[in-house]
C-alpha cells in the first residue's frame, strides 16, 4: 500500500511486494502518530497498524520484547507494528480515527537516517553567522537528540517532549523553549507555540519544513524555507525552496543577509543622527533668535562628508555579523545618545563663536540687541565653526558603527576591518581641501576660522567620543528600551503606521480610480466632439452637393 509518506515508501523498497487494495485506510498524521489499513480480501485479512510504540503499545494484548537500549543512543528510529487477525473499523463512534484493542506486536521496525553529506560544515556555517539552531520533530526526542548529536550538535543539548513542554504557560514556556535544543514528539500546533515564543522574545525565527503539518509554523515564522521534495501545501506558503533538499545554501545566503542588514542598520544610524541634530539645533537657534545656523553650501558640505561617502563604505564593508536583537531597539540606543550630546555639544560651540565673533554688544544700545539678534549675513563664522563640528561628530560616528578595536565597540561588535576608519578619515583633508581653494571656499560658502578655534574644537570632539563611549558603555538605555513597556509601544506605533499606510493605499486607490474615471469620461466627450463634428462636416458637405 502507498503510505505516501518517507518511512512507508522506504519499507516499500526494502521489502518489495505486490500491492494490495484495503477496504479501509488511515493515513499517517503527525497528531496521531500512527497510520493503519483493513484488509479483508485475498490472503491479507485483518488489521495492520504502524506507529510509535508509545502510542500502540497500551493497545497490544502481550507486552512485545523490550526495546534494544542502543537503538535511540545511536540516533536510530523505531516504529512498532501490529497487527490484529479480525477487521474491526480504525473509525470510532464519531468519525475519528482510533486504535482497536486487542492488538498483536508483529516486529519492530528500525530505521536510520542518512546524513547529508557536509552537513558538520554546515552546521558550523550556522554558527559562523551568529545562527542559533533548534530541532523540533515529531520523533521521539531522545532518538532526536542521538542524530542531532551525530550530526555536529553540542553533546550536552537539551531535549524535551511534546507532552512535557505542551502543558508550560506564559514565562516558564519561554524559558524552557529557550533554553532547548531539541524537540520531540511535537504536534503542528505545539510548533506553532513555540515559534511565537521566539518571536516573542525578540528572535527573528526561520523555519524549515516538508510536510502539511508544518504549514502552520512556516507561515507564522518571519521566513518559512521549504524542501523541494515537500508537500505542495508547504512549498506554496515558503518564502525560499530549497533545491535538491540542500542546506549547503543556506549559511550563505545568511551571511550575504546578515551583511546587508549590517550595512542599513549603520546607513540608517548615521542618517538619522544627522537629521535628529540638525533639528534640534534649528530649533535651539530659532528659540534664541540667532542666525539660521546653515547656508545651503554647508548642508551639501555636511551631507556629503558625513553620510554621502561614509555610509558607502560602511555598506560596502559591511560584517556578516554584528549586535544581535531588534534593529530598531539597536538604533535607538545608538541614536538617542548620539544626537542629545551632538546636538548640546555644537550648539554651545556655535553660540559661543556667534556671540563672541558675529555679535559686537559692546557697541549696541540696548534698544539695538533685538536687531543684533537678528544679524543675518554670509559672513557668520558660528556657521562655518558649527559645520566643522558636525562634520567631526557625523565622522567620529562611523568609528562607532564600524568600530575596529575593541575599545571603540561598545554599540557594535569588533568589525577589525579599519577600512570604514579610513574612508572617515579621508573626509578631513577633503574638507581641508575645499577651505583651502578660495574658489571651493566661495562656493560652498565656507570661511576660514581664527586659527585658535581649530584646536578647541578638536578638544571638545575628543571629549564628546570619550563621554558618548562611555554612555554607550554604561547601557543606562537599555533598561528603557528592553522593557515590556517599550515594547507595547513600539508595537502600537508599528500598527498606527500600518494602519495610517492602509489609509493612504485607500485614498491612493480611491483617487486612482476617480482619475481613471475622469480620463474615462473625458476621452468619451471628446470623442463624441469629434463624432459630432465629423457628422457636421459631412451634413454641410451634402448641403453644398444639393445646392450646386
Amino acid at each position: 500500500v502507498d503510505g505516501g509518506t518517507k518511512t512507508s515508501d522506504a519499507l516499500a523498497q526494502a521489502y518489495p511486494q505486490e500491492a494490495i487494495t484495503p477496504s479501509a485506510i488511515v493515513p499517517f498524521a503527525s497528531v496521531r502518530r500512527w497510520s493503519g489499513m483493513v484488509a479483508d480480501a485475498g490472503d491479507t485479512k485483518g488489521t495492520f497498524v504502524l506507529g510509535a510504540p508509545e502510542m500502540l503499545l497500551p493497545k497490544l494484548a502481550k507486552a512485545p520484547r523490550d526495546q534494544d537500549a542502543s537503538w535511540k543512543e545511536q540516533g536510530l528510529r523505531v516504529l512498532l507494528f501490529a497487527w490484529c487477525p479480525d477487521a474491526p473499523t480504525l473509525t470510532g463512534a464519531d468519525g475519528d480515527p482510533v486504535l482497536p484493542d486487542g492488538l498483536e506486536a508483529a516486529c519492530w521496525i528500525v530505521l536510520r537516517d542518512e546524513l547529508r553529506p557536509h552537513l558538520r560544515e554546515t552546521l558550523n556555517a550556522f554558527e559562523d553567522v551568529g545562527i542559533t539552531l533548534k530541532i523540533i520533530s515529531g520523533d521521539n526526542p531522545e532518538t532526536v537528540r542521538a542524530l542531532a548529536v551525530q550530526a555536529g550538535f553540542p553533546a550536552d543539548s537539551t531535549h524535551i517532549a511534546g507532552d512535557e513542554l505542551d502543558p508550560l504557560q506564559g514565562a516558564d514556556f519561554d524559558e524552557k523553549v529557550g533554553s532547548t535544543t531539541v524537540f520531540g514528539r511535537i504536534s503542528p500546533h505545539l510548533k506553532e507555540r513555540i515559534v511565537d515564543s521566539l518571536q516573542g522574545n525578540g528572535h527573528y525565527v526561520a523555519m524549515t519544513g516538508d510536510g502539511v503539518n508544518d504549514v502552520l509554523s512556516l507561515k507564522k515564522a518571519q521566513l518559512g524555507i521549504a524542501m523541494e521534495s515537500g508537500s505542495e501545501a508547504t512549498r506554496g506558503v515558503a518564502d525560499i525552496v530549497l533545491l535538491r533538499d540542500s542546506f549547503s545554501a543556506l549559511p550563505v545566503a545568511f551571511q550575504e543577509g546578515q551583511r546587508i542588514r549590517q550595512g542599513l542598520k549603520g546607513t540608517l544610524a548615521i542618517f538619522l543622527a544627522r537629521v535628529f541634530t540638525v533639528a534640534i539645533i534649528i530649533g535651539l537657534t530659532a528659540y534664541f533668535r540667532f542666525a539660521f545656523p546653515f547656508l545651503p553650501g554647508h548642508m551639501t558640505v555636511l551631507t556629503a562628508l558625513t553620510v554621502g561617502i561614509p555610509t558607502m563604505a560602511i555598506a560596502l564593508f559591511a560584517p556578516s555579523h554584528g549586535a544581535t536583537g531588534s534593529p530598531v531597539k539597536w538604533l535607538v540606543k545608538f541614536v538617542t545618545p548620539a544626537v542629545l550630546f551632538g546636538a548640546s555639544a555644537a550648539f554651545l560651540m556655535y553660540a559661543f563663536v556667534y556671540v563672541q565673533h558675529d555679535l559686537s554688544l559692546r557697541n549696541l544700545h540696548p534698544a539695538e540687541i533685538v536687531s543684533a539678534f537678528l544679524f543675518n549675513n554670509d559672513e557668520v563664522l558660528g556657521r562655518d565653526t558649527l559645520t566643522l563640528v558636525l562634520v567631526l561628530f557625523g565622522l567620529g560616528l562611523v568609528v562607532f558603527v564600524s568600530p575596529p578595536t575593541p575599545w571603540l565597540s561598545v554599540v557594535e561588535e569588533n568589525s577589525g576591518d579599519w577600512r570604514p576608519t579610513i574612508v572617515a578619515a579621508l573626509m578631513v583633508p577633503l574638507y581641508v581641501v575645499i577651505l583651502a581653494f578660495p574658489g571651493l571656499r566661495e562656493f560652498f560658502g565656507l570661511n576660514v576660522l581664527t586659527w585658535w578655534l581649530y584646536p578647541l574644537i578638536v578638544v571638545e570632539v575628543a571629549i564628546w567620543m570619550v563621554a558618548l563611549r562611555y554612555l554607550w558603555a554604561s547601557r543606562i538605555l537599555d533598561k528603557v528600551v528592553d522593557s515590556k513597556a517599550f515594547d507595547r509601544f513600539a508595537r502600537i506605533v508599528a500598527r498606527v503606521a500600518r494602519e495610517i499606510d492602509r489609509a493612504f493605499q485607500v485614498i491612493g486607490a480611491g483617487i486612482g480610480a476617480a482619475l481613471k474615471d475622469m480620463a474615462k469620461r473625458f476621452w468619451a466627450w471628446l470623442g463624441a466632439r469629434r463624432e459630432a463634428r465629423a457628422a457636421a462636416r459631412e451634413a454641410a458637405a451634402m448641403r453644398n452637393a444639393t445646392e450646386s
